[in-house]
């Protein structure tokens, strides 16, 4: 019975094995091509890039008080700019993404009060330094985060003397049970992230991250470059900016070979044609005169 059955013939297809597409038209679960995605998000990745390129541009000319209508982008200044802030960006998030491998470990020991305050302070200092890497000017301004330390240190070791003064034993148990009513309470990235959605939070502080990354990277290569153009013209100046064919120049005081605060601009088709030759004349002022 069982031969007979298996020997029936079938209309002519019917054994035939689907194709994948069609399974996966019939499972309802066909992925969305990955060609596809990349050229939908590409006019999205086009619209960063050219915001990124141009908040660069505006903390690079706040540090010589350079007028933000000059500012003319191009392309391979925006190529530039990009990979150089995508490069710090990943240096920040490889720091983060270790220490979060640590923390969610489930084969680590759980830290007690005084360990898991220790470590958050280490990952701030570790943060700090992974962005300093990138922003020379982290390392030179390092006083204007101390503040800011100090308030967490004394918010996470002293804070709960205050806030749990009810609480029955010494020093460990208070941290422990302020730990315990922080896990009660949520904070207001988790109130947010559940009426926004977790991805939509997680693509704007990504962007957000990027432009302010953009800023800082500006404002760091006009305060650490050494080299600048030097029109024939005017020898006594330097090029702070080319945009298009207009050369954004600064004049430099004879006695200390800084910029005196008067910008002028050249144009290279002007006549006697400047010649522009390159010098180590900087690193020049840290904000405008």
């Amino acid at each position: 019975m069982g031969q007979q059955g298996d020997n029936v013939k079938k209309p002519k297809g019917e054994n035939a094995t689907p194709k994948r597409s069609t399974i996966l038209k019939e499972g309802g679960s066909q992925a969305f091509p990955i060609w596809q995605s990349v050229i939908s998000l590409t006019p999205i990745a086009v619209a960063v890039g050219f915001i990124m390129a141009y908040i660069y541009e505006l903390g690079y000319c706040s540090i010589y008080g350079i007028p933000n209508e000059f500012i003319q982008l191009q392309s391979t200044n925006i190529i530039s700019i990009v990979v150089k802030v995508f490069l710090s960006f990943f240096l920040l998030f490889w720091v983060i993404f270790f220490l979060l491998l640590y923390v969610n470990d489930p084969n680590r020991k759980r830290l007690g009060p005084i360990s898991r305050r220790l470590l958050l302070i280490v990952f701030f200092i570790l943060a700090y330094i992974g962005l300093a890497f990138g922003y020379y000017r982290a390392f030179q301004e390092w006083y204007l985060i101390l503040p800011i330390f100090v308030y967490f240190t004394a918010l996470f070791f002293i804070g709960p003397l205050w806030t749990q003064k009810s609480v029955t034993g010494g020093y460990i148990e208070k941290l422990a049970a302020q730990d315990k009513a922080d896990r009660k309470t949520p904070y207001p990235l988790t109130l947010i992230t559940k009426n926004a959605g977790g991805s939509t939070i997680g693509i704007v502080l990504f962007v957000s991250l990027l432009l302010l990354l953009s800023y800082f990277s500006g404002e760091d290569t006009a305060t650490r470059q050494e080299y600048f153009l030097v029109p024939s013209t005017n020898e006594n100046s330097v090029v702070l900016r080319i945009y298009g064919d207009e050369l954004i120049c600064t004049q430099l005081d004879n006695q200390s070979n800084k910029p005196n605060g008067n910008l002028f601009i050249l144009k290279l088709d002007d006549e006697p044609r400047p010649i522009l030759s390159s010098r180590k004349v900087g690193p020049l002022v840290n904000s405008p005169q």
